[in-house]
């Protein structure tokens, strides 16, 4: 099972359409690539959600920010 916030970062990410260019097939290792950044790179907005338990301004804020900057680093 995997941990509730990062569900939400996994479902947050593909509703933004971050997900609309990555092949099917590559879906997985975007998001296992995704939280891994999260957690070395962003742990200050994962452990902003995981505190607030929901996303605020702030929080979205910097998932955009999270986000934009982990898609030119993902090995597909």
């Amino acid at each position: 099972p995997m941990n509730v916030i990062d569900q939400v970062l996994i479902i947050y990410a593909g509703n933004s359409g971050a997900l609309d260019t990555v092949p099917r097939p590559k879906v997985r290792a975007w998001e296992e690539q995704f939280l891994a950044f999260m957690k070395e790179q962003m742990p200050e907005v994962r452990n902003k959600l995981a505190a607030e338990k929901k996303i605020t301004p702030d929080i979205e804020t910097g998932l955009k920010k999270a986000i934009e900057a982990f898609q030119p680093q993902f090995k597909g």
